[in-house]
């Protein structure tokens, strides 16, 4: 059995957004990154930080919903 994860192949998150969103197109925005449990991202936690980030270096517009 071998376990694929992107960091295993040296991908970043935004490269990983990229991806995404050439396959899923706005159904990326239906993926929950965020720690909370919570209906909305929260918008704080290190993983929406590393989520807002990857969108930015992206240059795709974030239409994530966030709490904050």
């Amino acid at each position: 059995i071998k376990v694929w994860t992107p960091f295993s192949e040296g991908l970043s998150k935004s490269a990983l957004i990229k991806i995404g969103y050439k396959t899923l197109g706005d159904d990326i925005f239906k993926t929950w990154s965020c720690y909370s449990n919570t209906k909305l991202h929260c918008g704080k936690c290190e993983s929406c930080r590393n989520r807002k980030i990857a969108f930015e270096e992206t240059k795709i517009k974030d239409k994530t919903r966030y709490l904050s």
